[in-house]
């Protein structure tokens, strides 16, 4: 075969990478000695000694491809491959479920996993189900019960943006559960709600029965002074002793996602454990699949922080359509290089994105309100911008949250509140699932981690991805994604690239 410049067999490095990645294959393009050949369907049979006629051992190889098509049994120790084994356990919900509780359990001198992520549940068809869903459900009559009590006793909600309220006999359960909870928490208190309030009550007493219910009332009930002190007392103690208080308002909104399934798909909301049941029973019956018959049930957080449009744009970006009362989460990247040493890398910019109709509880089944993933809001963005193009942007560069952040709360919040939390969240994540990983070659991971603020400025990670799109459709993303793309293969094969000027990279390391 021909090579590049009279290279040799020996000396010639060959880049295995999808079609998709444009980016990487870009950075490659040109470069003295190296090949790109295009990932197939048959990717873990053509490594260069199958494909091409000589052998692996003396060639360099840097796959860049979707975890599924890394052949792992055909790499060599100077292979590089832009996965570790086993990172799967990072976008599998249920699997990196289990490694967080797992170990909050056995560790003790780190924050809790109820610190950082919604209060999650992992609902497996083929196994313990009965045993989960019951422990799921104590949690969602809590909350019930909290969302219940705030609806009457906070001044915080006018009567006129609700049209329900909780009845005489929800308000009765209500004051009823939480006090007999608040009477079991003797000590350790926080980590009881999360980790034994199944054992506080029986789930099946039928004074709960109300509680599986969203509120059915379409008066306001009269509270007498003596009950109006009782619930202002227990909500009172609920806020200082469970993280997750504020998470519900008035609603007690749930979400349930697929395990094992991405971009959106699957995904419902829910306030009542009879749309639960039915959901399931529904995804049963239309996914055969053992892999699609596991879901994580997690709290919603039911207050987001809201932004304005009253600041001025950040210098040097473009005019932006309004963000008023939009939800928004944040995607944030971080690279893990090696295992060991250890070596863990955080991105200095990350991007928000935002939902691309305005933030209300009326209607939880609008995807477009309250779903943040990119590949869910396309869909509106597109059929939005023919009617009205200043109102289709979904991305945001996170220069511009910070600032919107800053003249709403007066002070740098974004720095001196929301990263440390998305940090330290980070590092308990890594901590939990680093154990149980593999470095194949010269393997790395680039993870997109997704964060969430609440009203109080409380971060919480509402999940884990391996291979983040690294797609552009737009201005924030086509300044970010080659310029990450970039920095991190300076990181990884930097000996190939000495000339190169490696000075401002992105990437900066975050210490585990």
């Amino acid at each position: 075969m021909h090579h590049p410049e009279g290279k040799t067999d020996r000396e010639q490095k060959y880049l295995i990478a999808d079609r998709k990645y444009i980016d990487i294959i870009r950075f490659f393009h040109g470069r003295s000695g190296w090949t790109w050949i295009p990932v197939s369907p048959n990717c873990s049979r053509i490594l260069p000694n199958t494909a091409l006629g000589f052998p692996a051992l003396t060639n360099t190889v840097f796959f860049w491809t979707n975890y599924r098509n890394v052949p792992w049994n055909r790499l060599e120790s100077h292979h590089c491959v832009n996965h570790l084994r086993d990172s799967i356990c990072f976008s599998q919900k249920d699997c990196f479920l289990e490694a967080l509780q797992q170990h909050d359990k056995n560790v003790k001198e780190t924050i809790y996993i109820d610190e950082f992520l919604p209060r999650s549940f992992v609902l497996c068809a083929a196994q313990d189900f009965q045993s989960s869903m019951e422990i799921f459900m104590c949690h969602f009559m809590y909350f019930a019960a909290l969302a219940a009590i705030k609806h009457l006793s906070t001044g915080k909600f006018e009567d006129s943006k609700w049209t329900l309220f909780p009845s005489e006999e929800q308000i009765s359960a209500s004051i009823h559960l939480l006090t007999i909870i608040r009477c079991h928490m003797r000590s350790n208190m926080r980590q009881f709600i999360a980790r034994e309030l199944q054992n506080a009550f029986d789930l099946y007493d039928p004074c709960w029965k109300c509680l599986q219910h969203p509120l059915c009332s379409t008066w306001r009930p009269s509270i007498n002074v003596m009950k109006y002190n009782e619930m202002n007392y227990l909500m009172k103690f609920f806020e200082a002793n469970d993280n997750q208080y504020h998470l519900v308002q008035t609603s007690n909104v749930w979400i349930c996602k697929p395990a094992r399934s991405s971009q959106g798909r699957g995904i419902k909301l829910f306030t009542s454990l009879d749309t639960l049941n039915e959901h399931l029973r529904h995804e049963l019956r239309s996914s055969p699949s053992k892999q699609s018959r596991n879901w994580i049930v997690q709290k919603y957080i039911e207050s987001p922080v809201e932004l304005t449009n009253s600041c001025s744009r950040v210098a040097g970006s473009l005019p932006h359509p309004s963000i008023n009362r939009r939800k928004f989460d944040l995607r944030q990247w971080v690279l893990i290089t090696s295992l060991r040493p250890l070596k863990v890398y955080w991105y200095r910019h990350c991007y928000a994105r935002f939902s691309s109709k305005e933030y209300t509880l009326r209607n939880i089944d609008d995807r477009f309100v309250h779903l943040c993933n990119y590949s869910v809001q396309k869909a509106n963005v597109t059929s939005s911008m023919a009617r009205n193009p200043q109102e289709s942007a979904c991305i945001r560069h996170s220069k511009e949250i910070q600032q919107r952040l800053r003249q709403k709360y007066e002070v740098d919040v974004w720095s001196q509140v929301i990263l440390p939390q998305m940090k330290a969240a980070t590092k308990s994540a890594m901590e939990a699932v680093l154990p149980r990983l593999q470095a194949i070659g010269k393997g790395f991971e680039w993870l997109g981690l997704d964060f969430l603020v609440d009203s109080e400025l409380h971060v919480w990670l509402l999940e884990a991805n391996i291979s983040p799109d690294l797609s552009y459709g737009d201005d924030i993303r086509r300044d970010l994604v080659p310029r990450a793309v970039r920095d991190t293969l300076h990181l990884i094969i930097r000996e190939e690239f000495k000339e190169e000027d490696t000075d401002r990279n992105g990437w900066i390391p975050l210490s585990i």
